[in-house]
């Protein structure tokens, strides 16, 4: 059975498994109790006088308004983060050291500290919470200095539907120094999501001093968190992540420039698939595992025909590819994580012998290929 016949069985059979009736969904909450809701599918009857337009329209009003219902209540949270006796994170955290060297309850850090909460209490009313991007913040039940925080990727960009964590910590002389901030969702060290995100957290933004910049650029006491957070997710989570490299931005509209950028993303896609959304869904941290299940639920049907329409594209690119670009650096697609060397043969299914016989492009791409195949059908197992 080659790969085309595979593809196209999954895609009957994820379409089978999406063929939802009207019924309740329990969505379990680690906070105790339980989250009903009715399926989307069913839910509202669509007649054949109502065109498709309109049935359309209603049917995004209704995915908007529930995917704001669900997680209102879980934007800005609390949680034991940090251990009471000895004050030491329960959990990993990007900045221990500076955690442990300030005091919150300190009388020289009074103006610190009422700054901080004065911020985050604005924040519920600032945050973004659209299906299309939000965000979400975890607050230490202690200190309010101490952060998680977790952003969803944009729509129509290659981070779309995925959850990226961050680490988030006020330095003892905020606000006149910026918040320090680190990337966690990193494939544990293996995955560089963004020129401007780096594999060991780096950040590189203008505001928060890391990279040059205009004066406006820069940060100053009147800056906040959220600009920050507004930031990374405006400036960062982009369409075409590629041109954020430094002097990359020449080439945008050249048919060189926009097919390193088409290639760029198609592994941040295969990336955001297999980190952002499949190990969030399975391994995702605790503290956010309420709007992580939420988040999931609700863009269900957009994740999975997101993996669909990502698994297609590769297929398609290993049939066209007859001339693929070599080991040119920017050009060549690598396979994060996945070490082709592995018995395929037993494994998948596939002809090690036609695998030998292509160049490292295309073995590369078909260890992609299979890798995503595999996420999809754990995603269909994994939702309701």
């Amino acid at each position: 059975m080659n790969i085309l016949m595979i593809h196209y069985l999954l895609l009957l059979y994820i379409k089978a498994i999406l063929q939802l009736g009207e019924k309740e969904i329990l969505i379990k909450s680690d906070r105790g109790g339980d989250f009903r809701l009715k399926s989307s599918r069913g839910s509202r009857p669509m007649t054949r006088q109502m065109d498709r337009d309109e049935i359309a329209r209603l049917d995004k009003q209704s995915y908007i308004l529930q995917y704001k219902e669900l997680l209102r209540e879980l934007q800005i949270s609390t949680w034991k983060l940090l251990l009471n006796d000895a004050g030491k994170p329960v959990y990993g955290y990007a900045f221990k050291k500076e955690l442990r060297s300030v005091n919150p309850f300190s009388p020289t850090h009074k103006d610190r500290t009422k700054r901080i909460a004065k911020e985050i209490s604005s924040m519920h009313n600032s945050l973004p919470l659209n299906a299309s991007n939000a965000i979400f913040v975890c607050m230490d039940e202690t200190r309010c200095d101490m952060l998680k925080v977790l952003i969803s990727g944009p729509d129509d960009t290659p981070y779309q539907n995925g959850l990226f964590e961050f680490d988030v910590f006020f330095p003892v002389n905020y606000p006149q120094q910026p918040p320090k901030c680190s990337f966690l969702t990193t494939g544990s060290g293996n995955v560089r999501f963004n020129p401007n995100l780096y594999n060991d957290g780096k950040i590189c933004l203008s505001i928060l001093g890391t990279w040059e910049g205009r004066p406006e650029e820069k940060w100053n006491p009147l800056c906040s968190l959220l600009q920050v957070l507004i930031s990374i997710q405006g400036l960062i989570f982009v369409h075409q992540p590629y041109f954020n490299e430094p002097g990359y931005e020449k080439s945008q509209g050249t048919p060189k420039g926009d097919e390193s950028s088409r290639r760029y993303n198609l592994q941040i896609e295969n990336a955001t698939l297999v980190y952002a959304i499949y190990e969030q869904w399975k391994n995702g941290p605790i503290y956010f595992r309420d709007i992580i299940k939420r988040h999931f639920w609700a863009k269900r049907e957009s994740v999975l025909k997101q993996a669909e329409n990502w698994l297609q594209t590769m297929v398609d690119e290993i049939r066209n590819n007859s001339n693929p670009l070599k080991k040119n650096g920017e050009g060549n697609i690598k396979c994060w994580g996945i070490v082709w060397r592995r018995s395929l043969k037993n494994k998948f299914l596939i002809d090690i012998d036609i695998l030998l016989k292509c160049d490292d492009y295309i073995k590369n791409l078909i260890c992609i290929v299979i890798m995503t195949r595999q996420t999809v059908r754990k995603l269909v197992e994994a939702f309701p």
